[in-house]
């Protein structure tokens, strides 16, 4: 019942929320437009863990429910793939993903299409210049109704939930169940806030995946996870979808958590056991705390769930998954980090 479901989000967001890990500099090759340094760079992307889900946007299935699918929903029937996109609506960089992904993906109509799902967090951007997302972000056009406009005939759900900030005497608290994780770096508590809101923007989305499937009565062949500020350099093929796969760079000691491939039966460990992981390891459950004391950053926490679920995959070249990380310049061009 809709009243269960909407208890148990409730019920979660008083729980934790989701962030988005740093970006690392090398990895990326060459772009037509220019370059940046990137080293400190992930202070605000999906900001909070604790959040509320914010608006709903409405499916654009009428008959949809208001709430995700059961997880043990199953179906003979597969075809098209999902792309998921989380982040921040005020940094999304829109031009490329659709002209080469999510346009190319449609236009292989005959392989079952593309849906777009996107789970993008309101509030201030940490950029000097707004992008069109941000834009029509600050028009009377509702969410679901800039969705499309960005992103085509593809969007086909969303949420654009509001961060909400944890304490630092709160997150002091909960870093002590991960004594490595980014010892390397002053501004641990920030960055806690933002890989939170990561795993919890990703879990949302597969929730809307797997919605959309209950309602179409068909499960999708695969799943493709780009963040908001992800730059599609060169257009992206059905030839590609034949495995689950990473980009082989900037794993450090892990999996490079920025943008992922994935089988269809690999897409709920990847997209929703990292925040489940991190619900029991601040719930207090002795494996997963015993487990997080030896994570040093959010790639060996992937790392750690693939392989505890037994998800083969491959690392692949920057040819093969050509998405690198992107920044808005002072004159309006996006850039590639460097």
């Amino acid at each position: 019942p809709r009243s269960l479901a909407m208890a148990i989000v409730a019920a979660l967001s008083l729980c934790i929320g989701i962030a988005v890990p740093e970006s690392h500099p090398q990895c990326q090759g060459s772009h037509p437009q220019c370059h940046v340094d990137d080293h400190d760079d992930d202070s605000g992307e999906l900001s909070s863990f604790l959040m509320h889900l914010g608006k709903r946007a409405s499916p654009r299935d009428k008959m949809s429910l208001n709430f995700a699918a059961s997880p043990t929903a199953q179906h003979a029937e597969r075809r098209g793939v999902a792309v998921c996109i989380v982040g921040q609506e005020a940094r999304l960089e829109h031009l490329s993903k659709v002209e080469n992904v999510l346009k190319p993906l449609h236009d292989h109509s005959g392989h079952g299409g593309v849906s777009t799902f996107v789970v993008l967090q309101q509030g201030q951007a940490q950029f000097s210049n707004k992008p069109l997302a941000m834009l029509l972000q600050q028009s009377v056009m509702d969410f679901p109704r800039r969705m499309e406009a960005l992103l085509g005939p593809s969007y086909t759900d969303g949420l654009a939930p509001a961060p909400v900030n944890l304490t630092d005497e709160r997150i002091s608290t909960l870093l002590k169940s991960w004594p490595r994780l980014r010892t390397d770096r002053p501004n641990r508590k920030e960055r806690f806030r933002n890989y939170l809101n990561q795993f919890k923007n990703m879990h949302t989305c597969m929730d809307l995946v797997k919605a959309a499937e209950a309602r179409r009565g068909a499960s999708f062949e695969f799943v493709l996870k780009l963040r908001d500020d992800s730059i599609a350099l060169k257009p992206f093929s059905w030839s590609s979808l034949r495995s689950t796969k990473f980009k082989a760079c900037s794993g450090w000691g892990g999996v490079n958590d920025k943008v992922a491939v994935l089988l269809r039966e690999h897409a709920d460990t990847y997209m929703r056991q990292p925040y489940k992981f991190m619900l029991e390891v601040i719930a207090g459950n002795e494996e997963e705390v015993e487990d997080a004391r030896t994570v040093g950053n959010t790639e060996g926490l992937i790392s750690r769930v693939l392989h505890s679920h037994g998800v083969n995959y491959s690392l692949v070249d920057a040819d093969e998954i050509p998405w690198v990380d992107g920044r808005l310049q002072d004159d309006g061009r996006w850039c590639v980090v460097k």
